[in-house]
């Protein structure tokens, strides 16, 4: 099998770095999977990002089951054990090696997750690793609004921003993760108010730049909850950008209306609708076959 050499460079350095980080502190490796999680060149047959979330995951086990105040975050890791286990059925009753592989990644993604989360927080390193991840996410940011102004003046006309190996619904929801920590932003961060609200108005550009609904439905959500909550804890706050929030919602509704109205078949909401009939003829078939 002949393996592009950009692949083992990527491979080789990756490594170099982990094993340098694992000589000084092995706690820091999991820091590293948060600004990772930017990262989608391939690496081989995964992405940068699972590969570092891959490595991260075994010291970030070791701390987590030599750590004695973790009994918080068993219900969660039993939660997880709980999805995999429903998980089962599928993976055995459809014998394929991709289905296979698919557990294990969701396996490291959701339990090892959690495990490189709580050893992060545990550690005392949450703040860099979340300035990290914004960091990373304004350099995004940047470079979506760049890609949309070009567009603009290049084809006089506004569109999806794509950038390389990065889909728009990704761009979308990682700066909706980074929108969100920026406004609520607990005291421990230290993070500065100047810089986090101009964070913000880059991010809120860069999502509507990206055209991804399903993050600005996402901000939409989160900010929706927090605003029932009571005025000390944050409530008001929230109410004011709840007003700035719905007209994101109106763009959703009118951008679905009209994406229902043409006769494109193709259109992201054309193809979901026919992708949830597939869906359900297939489970139709599935449970008469059962049944004989």
């Amino acid at each position: 099998m002949n393996v592009p050499i950009e692949t083992v460079l990527v491979l080789v350095a990756v490594g170099l770095l982990a094993l340098g980080i694992l000589s000084t502190n092995i706690a820091l490796l999991p820091v590293l999977a948060f600004p990772a999680t930017l990262v989608m060149v391939r690496a081989g047959p995964v992405s940068v990002s699972d590969l570092v979330l891959a490595i991260a995951l075994l010291p970030a086990v070791l701390l987590y089951l030599r750590g004695g105040d973790a009994s918080r975050m068993r219900p969660l890791m039993w939660a997880a054990l709980a999805f995999q286990l429903m998980l089962v059925p599928t993976v055995l009753l459809n014998p394929y090696l991709a289905n296979l592989l698919e557990w294990f990644h969701v396996l490291a993604l959701v339990m090892g997750g959690l495990a490189v989360g709580w050893v992060v927080g545990r550690g005392g390193y949450a703040r860099g690793a979340l300035t990290l991840y914004v960091v990373g996410s304004a350099g995004i940011a940047a470079a979506a609004v760049i890609a949309g102004l070009l567009m603009l003046v290049q084809t006089g006309s506004y569109g999806e921003v794509y950038l390389p190996f990065l889909h728009k619904n990704f761009i979308g929801n990682t700066l909706a993760f980074a929108f969100l920590m920026l406004w609520l932003r607990p005291d421990w961060l230290r993070w500065n108010r100047t810089l986090a609200l101009s964070g913000m108005v880059l991010c809120a550009v860069s999502i509507a730049a990206s055209g991804s609904r399903q993050a600005m439905v996402s901000v939409f959500v989160v900010v929706a909850l927090l605003a029932l909550r009571r005025r000390e804890n944050g409530g008001g706050r929230a109410r004011l950008l709840l007003l700035a929030c719905l007209l994101t919602v109106a763009y959703v509704m009118y951008s679905v209306r009209d994406q229902l109205s043409e006769a494109n078949p193709f259109n992201s909401v054309a193809q979901r609708l026919e992708w949830f009939d597939d869906s359900l003829e297939i489970w139709e078939v599935s449970r008469s076959s059962a049944s004989g």
